[in-house]
């Protein structure tokens, strides 16, 4: 049955005036863009460069084989350098030597007897040392950092294997210090049962051609929430605090968007509403799904969307939390507006994400500031989860270009993907997205996942950056590695409102440092941090261009 919803008269006409005018189509694969742009893939020059994935020989591919894979940037080793890991088979963890470079580390892994898709990040035990959470199709692992590699603690960690784990986050639910986990399920796949692996679709000429089916095809899975009664053991809350999801779930980003020590968790889901799980009350901990009433459940004609990456970030610099979600093609990526306590409005038509995005099938996203104006701008990875859809869609591709969306005044984007250059807007089969700074310049980098090629690592080289402060937090009383801490920056009559959090994009973690740009600001700048305990920290007079170092209770 279709559905349809009202369309506001004013956004109606923006709609028609935008689709007449042509205004900003996608850009097409062989579009002209800067060999020597913004961002320089640095991949050749690391070991990275020697891990491929490769693709099945059972073709057309499954929905299982193109779901894709993540990565994490990670300071595992404690060296003040991101490392990186890629999650694959085998999962593999580069050290990063500061200066763009990664070698193969001769950290010790476990193995993994099922091929693992993706990962979350978080120090589960407070001992300062970052651990991993690593999903995939009926498996599910859990690592803890030893300091000279990672122990495989699933068995005792109470953790069970998941039907189909996508996406997972790390935050700390009910304020106890700890942090827990919440992994998102995609669909019920059982080709040993019964279920379709492949099926029928008509092309162009009236021929039946064969193709991975799509989610609807399946029953969804529901997201798992689980608490951290005592560092490495956890213990499964979903029912137990009222957690009930749609299912399908791709995405996640929690944060406490309201700053009042409620975190909201916000799962894109695929052909599913979208939810917003709000914590009502911590004792007993009891959570809600806002996601309808609160606007993110659907998308700005009312309908559910192919939600995959997700991330928070105030893109319009006014103090609140606003939400963007990735999408399948035809489908804009949503960009919901927060309008105030759990009420967001989709934005995507006015700010322009909306029509730059409609050809392309995004997996994995992250609001970043690539010029440190202050402005946060959008980053994805792109590809199509058919590998013969041309034969279907003749206009469709396989592989697709990363894209770059600039934010211009904190109202509106513009497609920068031909500024940031031919390498970064070649054309991949584009999955997990991870972001940090690599060289601790001050300026994010990228690493993207082609899950049909390689790794890509971007350094971020944009020839007038702004001024910028960098935090890396220490909890006390809060988690260890400080996510879900707040930032204020205050640098003359501008303000900017930050998060620390590794989580959001798709299967992916990053940089947990918090990188705040300032644009033109001269001068000091007052910067307040205010900690999932309800702590307020205070750092006054700060200068720009460097890290520091900030310890929950202490100046």
């Amino acid at each position: 049955m279709m559905r349809t919803a009202y369309m506001p008269p004013a956004v109606t006409a923006l709609l028609a005036m935008t689709l007449l005018a042509g205004c900003n189509a996608p850009k097409a694969a062989s579009e002209k863009t800067s060999q020597s742009g913004w961002l320089r893939d640095v991949t050749a020059q690391t070991d990275v460069a020697s891990y491929t994935f490769e693709m099945p020989k059972d073709r057309p591919l499954t929905l299982l084989q193109t779901i894709g894979n993540g990565c994490a940037l990670a300071d595992f080793n404690n060296d003040g350098n991101l490392d990186l890991l890629v999650i694959g088979a085998p999962v593999a963890l580069y050290d990063g030597d500061g200066k763009l470079g990664f070698k193969s580390s001769k950290a010790v892994l476990p193995t993994t007897t099922v091929t693992p898709q993706g990962c979350a990040v978080g120090d589960i035990d407070n001992d300062g040392d970052l651990d991993v959470y690593i999903t995939g199709y009926r498996t599910g692992y859990l690592w803890l950092n030893t300091g000279t590699g990672f122990e495989d603690v699933t068995a005792e960690s109470g953790i069970p294997i998941q039907p189909w784990g996508t996406s997972a986050a790390f935050t700390d639910i009910d304020l106890d210090g700890k942090t827990d986990l919440i992994i998102a399920n995609y669909v019920a796949y059982n080709p040993e049962k019964g279920t379709r692996e492949r099926c029928d679709f008509r092309s162009p000429n009236g021929t039946t051609v064969l193709g991975a089916c799509g989610p609807r095809e399946y029953v969804p899975l529901r997201a798992a929430v689980y608490r951290n009664t005592n560092g490495a053991r956890f213990t499964d809350i979903t029912k137990s605090a009222g957690i009930n999801t749609s299912g399908r779930g791709l995405g996640i980003a929690a944060l406490d968007i309201n700053q009042n020590g409620k975190v909201r968790i916000a799962i894109a889901n695929d052909e599913s509403p979208g939810d917003l799980l709000a914590v009502e009350s911590i004792k007993p901990l009891k959570l809600s799904n806002v996601g309808a009433r609160s606007g993110t459940a659907y998308d700005m004609d009312g309908k559910m969307h192919g939600g995959m990456g997700v991330d928070w970030g105030d893109f319009d610099n006014d103090g609140q939390f606003d939400l963007a979600v990735a999408t399948f093609e035809t489908e804009p990526m949503s960009l919901y507006h927060n309008d105030g306590p759990d009420l967001f409005s989709d934005v995507s038509v006015p700010s322009n994400t909306a029509f730059p995005t409609r050809s392309l099938v995004t997996f994995g996203l992250r609001m970043i500031d690539i010029d440190n104006d202050g402005l946060l701008d959008i980053i994805t990875t792109n590809g199509h989860v058919m590998d013969n859809v041309q034969d279907i869609k003749p206009k469709s591709v396989f592989k697709q270009p990363s894209q770059l969306l600039r934010n211009i005044d904190g109202k509106r984007f513009e497609d920068a993907t031909a500024q940031a250059g031919s390498q970064f807007a070649t054309p991949i089969v584009g999955r997990g997205l991870a972001v940090g700074d690599i060289n601790n310049d001050g300026r994010t980098d990228i690493v993207t996942i082609d899950s049909f090629g390689g790794v890509h690592i971007y350094a971020n080289e944009h020839p007038s950056s702004g001024a910028w402060v960098g935090l890396k937090l220490i909890g006390t009383t809060s988690t260890r590695d400080g996510s879900g801490a707040i930032i204020t920056v205050k640098a003359g009559d501008k303000t900017f409102v930050r998060h620390a959090h590794t989580d959001g994009s798709y299967m992916s973690a990053s940089d947990g440092r918090v990188l705040v740009g300032l644009g033109s600001t001269v001068g000091q700048v007052d910067i307040t941090v205010r900690w999932p305990s309800g702590r307020t920290q205070q750092l006054k007079a700060q200068t720009p261009g460097s890290y520091i170092t900030v310890t929950e209770g202490t100046n």
